[in-house]
């Protein structure tokens, strides 16, 4: 991967394939709207962004390395393949999310909501949940491990399992009633 300096600020609908397989340094993202964008193996090292969205993007192989977020949306997005290390998240929302292979490492999670979300395969470690709502969302393979958790929403959260009964593979819906099978499930 190849560096890039060029100014994401100044880029128009349609214009950022040219960024894929780079590695992008030290920008400041505010008030930007990349809905509907394509994001493709692209590397983000020291990023904030702040009033942005992401709607209904596109994104694959991402690594976001100690970069911050206020305020940002990525409501009906998708994200496979995505790396959170060392990041801080305030006040960002999720909505609608569809998902596969989505990692937050030593990460800060601050008033975030994964609302009616499809997350699977998703994983957070050695990170602070502070205020996290996961309500409506359905899960497969969701695993938090050696992380603090305070005050998390799981209200109407489902876990998708697949079960082998009498030989046959189907797949079974368990809801998250309780905060000890919140924990029970998916507390590593």
């Amino acid at each position: 991967m190849r560096k890039f300096q060029q100014t994401l600020n100044n880029f128009k609908r349609g214009d950022f394939y040219i960024v894929s397989h780079k590695i992008v340094l030290n920008e400041i993202i505010q008030d930007k709207d990349f809905s509907e964008f394509y994001f493709n193996r692209v590397k983000f090292f020291n990023w904030s962004f702040k009033d942005v969205i992401f709607s209904y993007s596109k994104c694959s192989s991402l690594t976001f390395c100690n970069c911050q977020f206020n305020d940002v949306s990525f409501r009906k997005a998708e994200l496979f393949g995505i790396i959170f290390r060392n990041c801080q998240l305030f006040d960002c929302g999720f909505r609608g999310l569809s998902s596969g292979s989505v990692r937050y490492v030593n990460c800060q999670l601050n008033d975030v909501r994964f609302h009616a979300t499809d997350l699977s395969d998703f994983e957070f470690e050695k990170s602070q949940l502070f205020d996290v709502s996961f309500g409506g969302s359905e899960v497969e393979d969701l695993t938090i491990k050696n992380s603090t958790l305070k005050d998390i929403d799981f209200g109407s959260m489902a876990v998708c399992k697949k079960v082998s009964k009498n030989g046959i593979l189907t797949r079974e819906r368990i809801s998250i009633d309780n905060y000890a099978s919140f924990l029970k499930e998916f507390v590593k």
